[in-house]
């Protein structure tokens, strides 16, 4: 699907979250609408299970047109939830974090207008900038949020 479809940057979010150096990675959750004649990806959440802590978001949402949106992303947040508490996880399934990170990969001229949107949305999803003491290393310098649920 096209990125003119998602807000501004999460296309290039999805992207890099299905791809890394040419293999597919799969870190993308994805509600799909079916049509007659196709299958339509409405609302999504790109995420990293990193070394310890929650889980983290690098960015989410739905493309520009769907109605009920929080709706869409409630179901998404829960099912990241969901990931987290399976035994294989076992990591907490009360809070998720969203960073920024990985927007450092983006091209040079869209990095601030993909962080700045997607910073938005986070915030917008609840997400409040994170405040605790012990932030990892790979998230210094970005911009983290972090939501209990």
């Amino acid at each position: 699907m096209s990125h003119d479809y998602w807000p501004t940057g999460l296309g290039w979010s999805i992207d890099i979250g299905l791809r890394r150096n040419r293999e597919l990675k799969g870190r993308v959750l994805a509600i799909w609408q079916d049509t007659a004649h196709s299958k339509t990806p409405i609302a999504v959440l790109c995420w990293h299970l990193h070394d310890s802590g929650p889980l983290y978001i690098f960015d989410g949402g739905c493309i520009d047109d769907v109605e009920d949106e929080s709706r869409y992303m409630s179901i998404l947040f829960l099912c990241l939830r969901q990931i987290a508490g399976h035994r294989a996880i076992d990591r907490d399934e009360d809070t998720l974090r969203w960073s920024l990170a990985h927007l450092d990969r983006a091209p040079r001229r869209d990095q601030s207008t993909f962080r700045r949107a997607a910073q938005e949305r986070a915030q917008r999803f609840g997400f409040a900038t994170f405040q605790g003491s012990r932030r990892p290393g790979w998230t210094q310098g970005w911009w983290l949020g972090e939501r209990a649920f």
